[in-house]
């Protein structure tokens, strides 16, 4: 049960609302008298170990080890916070006592989840470039300093009113020097990769990648990739179904950013990229196309970039078209057009390799059925022009009637059938 709203804690936050309410503490929205400005605060309260009484103090109901190690792990998250300085990461302001518990100060961010932001169909190349590209900005510091979120998801991203994501909630997070008695099941149906349900520990940075890739996959399906589980019943028959294949996402996105999705996603670690500098640098090369082949199973190793490349540029403002269409976004556009190269042309990636390109059957097909239908019209015009005639016609032209009329069925039905396989 959640502190009741009016109350004051540490003699200066007066708490307005509950933001969300998770296994092992209460998140709230709260003012500070002494600035005005809001603030989130969360509380450190394990339901499952802990109750509140009357007076809104938490009283310990199970487990005394257990709710040592989640004191001593919300701990943990309020420190790396503080400690971390990055415009992608929520920002910590410290951490204070009371009612028997601990409460952690945080920044509260304006905006919204992009779990609950936009349908799928609403994104652009750009603005999903420009978000892949921020969040693996981020990862990149996290992995520098060998921290390892281990539950990136929609729902942990939020996104200003200035178009900027935030990642939030690091009660997941770890740091390589840290160790626990006890672990947690810190798991997101969709988005935990293999080796974090093998090692509750692992702190990889495969796994952040993995998280990342998911995300953005339901941001252009709507819905989160199969579970790994469900994946690993039969690895010969995977049942997720690359981006890259899909017919309508490529007609609206890029190969390269879709290929990047998919990398991202694979079971085996040793297929995806390696961290989030890699990807990043996928994303920011020349790409060229792939050779694609009908039913194919095998998952194919991550995509490298050039040996070599121009120094990555500095992280670009908000796109062309802002997420948040307000006016307090508007004078980001003008600023960010100083760096159209960072994220790359859609329509640029498919002119790279045109000389190596294989003409595909059904074009081949196509041609095929089209001379036919025009052979095939120029004899029935001749014969009926013949018979017409004075003479009577031609006997060399009535022979060719079954000719006209084969040429004619055949390429009419070539015709149907490629107009219905081409249909998405």
């Amino acid at each position: 049960m959640p502190l009741a709203r009016g109350t004051v804690l540490n003699d200066i936050y007066t708490i307005e609302q509950v933001l969300g309410v998770g296994g092992f503490g209460v998140t709230y929205r709260a003012v500070d008298v002494t600035t005005g400005r809001f603030v989130a605060i969360k509380e450190n309260f394990p339901s499952f170990l802990a109750q509140r009484d009357a007076l809104g103090s938490v009283i310990l109901t199970g487990d005394v080890e257990q709710y040592k190690w989640a004191l001593r792990h919300f701990k943990q998250e309020s420190t790396l916070l503080t400690r971390m300085n990055h415009p992608g990461i929520v920002r910590g302001y410290g951490i204070f006592e009371a009612f028997n518990t601990a409460y952690f100060v945080m920044e509260y961010v304006e905006g919204k989840s992009l779990e609950k932001l936009r349908n799928p169909g609403e994104w652009t190349e750009e603005e999903l470039r420009y978000l892949l590209s921020t969040l693996l900005d981020v990862l990149i510091y996290m992995q520098k300093h060998k921290i390892c979120h281990r539950d990136i998801k929609p729902a942990n991203i939020m996104l200003r009113t200035s178009g900027h994501p935030v990642l939030i909630d690091f009660g997941a997070a770890k740091r390589e020097v840290s160790q626990h008695t006890y672990s947690c099941n810190f798991m997101s149906n969709g988005y935990t990769p293999p080796e974090q349900l093998a090692d509750l520990n692992c702190i990889a940075p495969s796994i952040d990648v993995y998280a990342l890739g998911a995300t953005f996959y339901f941001l252009l399906t709507g819905s989160p990739p199969p579970p790994v589980p469900e994946r690993q019943l039969n690895p010969e028959r995977d049942t997720y179904k690359p981006l890259a294949g899909n017919k309508r996402l490529r007609k609206r996105f890029s190969e390269q950013l879709l290929v990047s999705i998919d990398s991202a996603l694979q079971l085996s670690a040793k297929n995806r990229f390696p961290d989030a500098k890699r990807w990043l640098k996928f994303l920011q090369s020349d790409y060229k196309p792939l050779r694609h082949k009908k039913n194919k199973k095998k998952e194919l190793p991550p995509p490298t970039p050039p040996k070599k490349t121009a120094p990555a540029p500095p992280p670009p403002h908000a796109p062309n078209e802002p997420i948040y269409r307000d006016a307090a976004h508007s004078s980001c556009v003008a600023k960010q057009q100083a760096y159209p190269s960072y994220y790359g042309s859609p329509s640029a990636s498919s002119s790279h390799g045109d000389e190596d390109e294989i003409i595909p059957i059904s074009t081949v097909l196509r041609w095929g059925a089209n001379i036919m239908l025009t052979i095939g019209g120029i004899l029935l015009m001749l014969m009926l022009i013949s018979l017409g005639a004075a003479t009577g016609g031609s006997y060399a032209l009535d022979s060719c009637l079954p000719l006209a009329l084969f040429l004619l069925v055949v390429g009419f039905l070539l015709r149907l059938i490629l107009r219905f396989s081409d249909s998405p």
